[in-house]
């Protein structure tokens, strides 16, 4: 076997670490395709969601951070890639295919993101009221940035604004039976399930005047949510490309795991606020309040708080086709 070429253990490797990127729901709307020298990344459509991904915007963003994590974990195992982006048009869920070109000689930066990997969770909890320093804000715009995306931080007025813009958008999601609906087909109180949201990770009630959390229950799950004091000043975030197609959402997903792993090396926490980017009228609102050039992708809430449960993934046999020699990349 070439230095570069990959076995099956490896191709389960890579494809774990792949499979442990966020999703919305944790959907996990994606299947693999492993050859000896590349993993292919593929849309799983029947994994979407209808109601509030009618346009699979957050789907292909998941899918990005799942191709950061390949990228991740090759440059762990001492590989070299390349990511060659929708690279069959005929098939638009083959997203990308990344393809080992090379050894690499592993980083101690390398062993640490592949080590956050396994423990980075979306926290749905409150955070400390312990600032973000500025020097690890910077460090989170850095690693947005390289992915050819930017990162925008809230404070002030502003940030009352997008929590503002959030609390409607939540409130015209929760009226909506379809949503409800969608909601509880993507919810579970079995402990058995490896897909959806789990009911231990559906995450505390804030107050009515607190950044708003996904009322997970709203889909039919009996939990009793504890209500808590959410931070006063949450430190909010949105990631933004320069343009709204697929390969801007590929790019907004690895910009995002990118900042997600980096935080998780310094042991910073985050979570999603995703209801105002879901419906148009709102992700308008919230385009204007950052910056009318750009396309809001992803809203975050970052700061320091209690580790939050971990939600599972599915079987490696449910998302890993077989390994198929394959012409070689151009």
């Amino acid at each position: 076997m070439s230095a570069i070429e990959l076995g099956d253990r490896e191709h389960r490797v890579l494809v774990a670490a792949a499979s442990a990127a966020p999703s919305i729901h944790n959907t996990q709307p994606w299947r693999f395709v492993a050859t000896p020298r590349s993993i292919e990344v593929h849309a799983d459509p029947a994994r979407g969601l209808g109601v509030i991904d009618p346009s699979a915007r957050a789907l292909v963003i998941s899918c990005g951070a799942a191709v950061l994590n390949l990228l991740v974990a090759l440059a762990f195992l001492g590989r070299r890639a390349r990511v060659r982006w929708q690279p069959n048009p005929a098939v638009p869920t083959h997203l990308a295919t990344v393809d080992v070109v090379g050894a690499h000689s592993t980083r101690p930066i390398d062993r640490e993101l592949y080590g956050a990997l396994r423990r980075r969770n979306s926290s749905r909890q409150p955070m400390t009221s312990r600032p973000v320093p500025v020097g690890l804000m910077s460090q989170l715009r850095e690693a947005v940035r390289r992915e050819g995306a930017a990162l925008h931080v809230l404070s002030g007025e502003d940030a009352d604004t997008l929590i503002s813009i959030a609390h409607q958008a939540d409130a015209s999601q929760r009226g909506d039976r379809a949503y409800r609906e969608e909601l509880g087909r993507w919810t579970t109180a079995d402990p058995a399930r490896r897909d959806g949201v789990p009911a231990p990770a559906f995450g505390a009630a804030p107050g009515p005047e607190q950044v708003p959390q996904r009322d997970f229950t709203q889909g039919g799950v009996a939990v009793d949510r504890q209500k808590e004091a959410f931070e006063a000043t949450p430190t909010l975030a949105v990631v933004t490309t320069s343009a709204d197609t697929v390969r801007d959402w590929l790019r907004a997903g690895m910009a995002l795991q990118h900042l997600l792993l980096v935080a998780t090396t310094h042991w910073l926490r985050a979570g999603f606020l995703t209801q105002p980017l879901e419906l148009p009228a709102f992700r308008d609102q919230v385009r204007g309040l950052i910056d009318p050039r750009r396309m809001p992708q992803v809203v975050l809430r970052v700061g320091y708080g209690p580790t939050p449960p971990r939600s599972p993934r599915r079987p490696l046999d449910e998302v890993l086709a077989p390994a198929e020699p394959s012409e070689p990349p151009p």
